[in-house]
């Protein structure tokens, strides 16, 4: 079964004021309100002046790790607003949140070595060694997903495409379909590996999207699943990071 999962944290700061307080039923009400929230790529979301922004806008905003999307929990027909966050207030939420959208493999864990085996018929291993890998699982029906791809293309681009990073975009879809998708939304810096289930139940996943970072030797930097407002810029920061090892 695939889940997409995307995370916006709405109410997350006034949470996050009661976790601070010392009151641990915070944690758990943040838990709930990802439970509960669905993807609705048709609502409206509006910025601090009022402004209407459609999915696309909002989520571009989002995976910048600068914005995260605000209600009053309590008023079920309040207005969802796009708001700028400080850069300790994006400290606090990824030390808050990260344990929440930890990737359930076994085989995916950070800190442990990338099992290259699941590789096997799709991608050369020796293309794999002493290179910093950036895994992308998605499908063509998850748009979390590929709205991802235009700000991986902007870290590569960012980074200057180094040649010691390699991005695996890997989905089961078949190839006809992925081309169709990347005509609509590209990944130019990315390679993508369709038509790959195997890859997929090999390293027994099953949430969408999931990013994962291993360095050159091997070590997985950074795991996550599911998109919000700390998976880009986390992906990013863990990158940078082992490329500079």
């Amino acid at each position: 079964m695939k889940t997409t999962l995307t995370l916006f944290f709405l109410g997350f700061f006034s949470l996050l004021a009661q976790a601070q307080q010392g009151k641990p039923a915070a944690a758990t009400l943040i838990k709930n309100e990802i439970g509960r929230s669905t993807l609705d790529t048709n609502e409206i979301v509006f910025d601090e002046s009022g402004k209407a922004l459609r999915y696309y806008q909002y989520q571009k905003l989002l995976n910048s790790g600068n914005y995260t999307i605000s209600r009053n929990l309590n008023d079920p027909g309040a207005q969802k607003i796009v708001k700028k966050i400080s850069a300790d207030e994006k400290e606090r939420m990824y030390g808050l949140i990260k344990n929440l959208m930890v990737i359930k493999s076994p085989l995916l864990q950070e800190n442990m070595k990338l099992d290259l085996k699941p590789f096997e018929n799709f991608f050369p291993e020796e293309q794999l060694r002493d290179k910093v890998i950036l895994m992308v699982f998605w499908n063509v029906d998850c748009p979390p997903c590929t709205e991802s791809f235009s700000d991986l293309d902007d870290m590569a681009k960012e980074l200057d495409s180094p040649k010691d990073l390699l991005i695996l975009a890997i989905t089961s879809n078949a190839k006809k379909v992925v081309s169709a998708k990347l005509k609509e939304k590209p990944l130019i810096y990315g390679q993508v590996i369709s038509d790959a289930r195997k890859i997929i139940t090999g390293y027994e996943l099953n949430s969408f999207p999931s990013y994962v970072v291993a360095d050159k030797n091997g070590i997985i930097r950074f795991a996550i699943s599911g998109m919000s407002q700390i998976t880009i810029p986390g992906v990013k920061k863990a990158i940078v990071a082992s490329l500079a090892k």
